[in-house]
């Protein structure tokens, strides 16, 4: 198996104004922004660093060749979701390797807020494990796909006020602000986290069915943190993330 892969779009034409080609434009935008993403944050062990091949290779791991813009990415094996639906619903995971896994995403997103980016959709989806890994207690991920980043200071060194926003990320995992409408702030990757991590130990989210994101807001508000997390066995895991999303929703910032 090569140990890299190509994530390519299709570039839109030059002058275009269909709601078709907007996507594309939106799509090739992502991709270019997930680049610069890696250009500009430093390493971080949970975050995938872009190869520099020897020029006598004449690869490239950024580009736009016959109509398509390809980025050039490490290989990496299973994602998070995938993994939880390839598992028991009836057993939970250990609390070792839920703490072990929530440590290294809140590592990767701090790694991101000390660079003044918000990641914005946080899901089990775009964490992935080591290609060929062993799933263990000490395995290690990494967070993926940076197309929807944003910058929270702006070039002056100033936060970015606080916008009316439609729905940013995926609603099933998307902070109560979020839903209501703000635009997203370090706290909510970070609340988003604790619910990634919930739907990992218990399976599901009471909302994940939701037919619509208000009616997924609807679920959300009205559910207490410690009704939600009734489901989680382990005394531990259940205090860890109670406190968690508690301490997340009353982050101001």
């Amino acid at each position: 198996d090569h140990p890299y892969v190509m994530k390519c779009v299709d570039l839109p034409p030059t002058k275009t104004s269909s709601r078709k080609n907007t996507r594309m434009h939106h799509v090739a935008n992502t991709l270019y922004m997930e680049y610069l993403c890696y250009q500009n944050i430093p390493p971080h062990s949970n975050i995938p660093a872009l190869e520099i091949f020897p020029s006598k290779l004449r690869v490239k791991r950024y580009g736009e060749q016959d109509g398509c813009r390809f980025l050039v990415l490490p290989r990496f094996g299973m994602d998070l979701k995938k993994w939880r639906a390839g598992q028991d619903l009836h057993q939970q995971p250990s609390w070792e390797f839920i703490a072990n896994l929530g440590k290294q995403m809140l590592d990767a997103i701090q790694h991101l807020h000390d660079n003044q980016y918000v990641y914005v959709d946080v899901k089990p989806d775009n964490f992935v494990f080591e290609w060929n890994a062993s799933i263990n207690t000490s395995v290690s991920i990494f967070l993926i796909d940076y197309g929807v980043c944003d910058k929270y200071m702006t070039s002056r060194g100033k936060h970015r006020d606080n916008k009316s926003t439609g729905m940013q990320g995926t609603p099933t995992f998307a902070s109560l602000a979020v839903h209501q409408g703000n635009s997203v702030a370090r706290r909510d990757d970070i609340e988003a986290i604790g619910y990634v991590l919930c739907h990992l130990v218990c399976g599901d989210l009471p909302w994940s069915a939701a037919a619509s994101s208000q009616s997924c807001l609807n679920m959300k508000g009205n559910l207490s943190i410690p009704v939600l997390c009734e489901p989680i066995v382990c005394p531990k895991t259940k205090a860890c993330l109670i406190q968690w999303l508690e301490k997340s929703r009353a982050i101001p910032y």
